[in-house]
């Protein structure tokens, strides 16, 4: 099953003038460009290199290669190119087509394309598992390439299945929350009840956080590690310490790519408890 976000709460993608708390300078200054210039929200430093990285690796270094090979002829590399064609360009719309995006309207866009993204992630990773280590084949590729690509596959396995289940459990809380909020009389509240409500609100927003991180990880590092690797080899000099540095560039690309959306959710309310009290 892909990620489903039509339980979830869109406060972590809200667009700010849905906002009904102050906002920061910073803020207010991007928003007023954005105006002005029409640029998307979402678009950033960060996206344009991330996505500059996979369109020449998928458009512009793979082509000749993916040529080259008979795909008829090799049924585990078809699949491979199409489950990796489809994850990595699965990020690249999903990081920019946020739930929120176009007020709300993205929302459809993003779940799908992520549906899609799942499966493609996970049937990329085990052919490429397959043409990296199965001995029985025509050509096996050098260790320097399968220990590295490995690495990648299982970091997007685990980017994966992080964000999936940190989803799920933001949609479970999400549903607690309201259910309480919908259960409880103005009168009956009390203050162990609001106590409770903090604690599943603080959580919510730390299980979101935690999907948006591991969703950051998986376009950043593991889509990235493929494609780094390739473009090293492209330079054709100190290749393996170019593939280290490229690495490490793009894992340390994560954290500030990941704060980036979080600036959206300055006039966030998911970790004040507001539901009750609005209505007592």
């Amino acid at each position: 099953r892909g990620i489903d976000y039509s339980k979830a709460s869109p406060s972590l993608f809200v667009d700010s003038g849905g906002s009904t708390s102050p906002i920061s300078s910073s803020s207010a200054i991007r928003n007023i460009v954005e105006s002005n210039m029409n640029l998307p929200k979402n678009l950033s430093i960060y996206w344009v290199l991330c996505t500059a990285l996979a369109l020449w690796f998928l458009f512009i270094h793979s082509p000749p290669f993916i040529a080259k090979r008979k795909l008829s002829q090799n049924l585990p590399f078809l699949g491979h190119i199409i489950g990796v064609y489809t994850v990595y360009l699965a990020c690249v719309f999903n990081a920019m087509m946020t739930p929120s995006t176009l007020r709300g309207k993205g929302r459809p866009y993003h779940i799908w394309v992520g549906r899609f993204g799942m499966v493609g992630g996970i049937v990329g990773v085990l052919t490429g598992a397959f043409l990296s280590w199965w001995p029985y084949q025509a050509s096996v590729p050098p260790l320097g390439f399968s220990i590295p690509i490995t690495i990648g596959g299982v970091a997007q396995i685990i980017s994966q299945y992080s964000g999936y289940t940190a989803i799920k459990k933001y949609q479970r809380l999400d549903a607690q929350i309201k259910e309480t909020e919908d259960t409880s009389a103005p009168s009956s509240v009390k203050d162990s009840t609001l106590e409770e409500m903090e604690v599943l609100r603080k959580q919510r927003t730390a299980a979101l956080y935690t999907h948006i991180f591991s969703m950051i990880g998986l376009f950043v590092a593991a889509c990235g590690i493929p494609a780094s690797i390739r473009l090293a080899e492209a330079i054709g000099t100190h290749v393996l310490i170019i593939t280290i540095a490229f690495i490490v560039v793009l894992n340390s690309l994560v954290g500030p790519f990941g704060k980036f959306y979080l600036k959206h959710t300055e006039n966030n309310n998911n970790d004040r408890v507001v539901g009750l009290l609005d209505r007592t």
